[in-house]
């Protein structure tokens, strides 16, 4: 059995209970920063949370963003759009930018 917040702007928010019996709140979009990877180059390391995500899923996910941090590597162009299009065809649930930009995030991607 799956529970869920809704909040005043209508994002649902799933609850998972882990292997200790601790509740985690979701967000109601999965965060997606593939658009603004320019900004982050340069980063030690980058974390991909795909716990709710299937093996193919995860390695789909990894593929695009690994394609896109060793373009900008080489001085190019991470985004392409056709990359990102994928990207929200694998996620099993909505894309956002998370919970700092609210407003923004609620329909941006």
């Amino acid at each position: 059995i799956h529970y869920a917040f809704r909040d005043e702007a209508d994002g649902v928010h799933p609850i998972r209970i882990d292997q200790y019996g601790r509740n985690h709140i979701y967000f109601a979009k999965d965060l997606c920063l593939y658009p603004y990877l320019e900004k982050f180059n340069g980063l030690g390391s980058y974390r991909i949370e795909a716990q709710d995500y299937t093996a193919e899923q995860t390695a789909e996910i990894v593929r695009i963003y690994r394609a896109a941090l060793d373009r900008l590597a080489a001085g190019g162009d991470g985004y392409q759009a056709a990359d990102f299009d994928r990207l929200t065809e694998v996620s099993p649930r909505p894309l956002g930018i998370g919970t700092y930009r609210f407003r923004q995030s609620r329909n941006s991607i």
